[in-house]
């Protein structure tokens, strides 16, 4: 846990502007976070798709390999670490992009650093929480280490 009581998080900055990244990493690494860098598409490409991160900041514009293509790559091998494309390029379109490509969040720059933080602990929130697949054919959801038994109940939607 870190010292606000959140969970510590393994981290991976993508960015090719040195001097942000240093902002950036620095005041990630107050909030109790552990921060490894990559300046270049190719080198942070690899260092994702090895899966050991529960964060991956991912700037868009990156010398060898852009960050839309990383995401790609990420979902395709089917990692499932949290993305935050981190940007100058903020259009619309931009942005729709960045989330159709794999990313979870989008972050324009300049950014703020309590807005980082905060997009940073929601995803860390998303990749803790364990993911329930339920077959319906199926009569119970295996649930921990015991089965929970599925009512009669057939599945719908409901309007609220």
């Amino acid at each position: 846990m870190t010292d606000a009581g959140h969970r510590a998080l393994r981290i991976l900055i993508v960015d090719d502007e040195r001097r942000l990244v240093e902002v950036m990493g620095r005041a990630l690494v107050e909030e109790g976070h552990t921060v490894d860098v990559a300046h270049d598409g190719l080198t942070g490409c690899a260092c994702a798709l090895r899966g050991a991160y529960d964060v991956v900041i991912l700037d868009v514009g990156l010398p060898g390999m852009d960050g839309l293509e990383i995401c790609r790559h990420m979902r395709g091998a089917g990692v499932g670490t949290a993305i935050l494309l981190c940007s100058a390029r903020d259009s619309i379109e931009d942005r729709t992009a960045g989330l159709d490509a794999g990313a979870d969040h989008y972050l324009g720059k300049p950014f703020a650093l309590l807005e980082l933080h905060a997009r940073v602990r929601a995803l860390g929130r998303l990749s803790a929480r364990p993911i329930l697949v339920a077959d319906v054919a199926v009569p119970a959801v295996p649930l921990a280490a015991e089965a929970l038994p599925l009512t009669g109940a057939r599945p719908a939607m409901r309007e609220a």
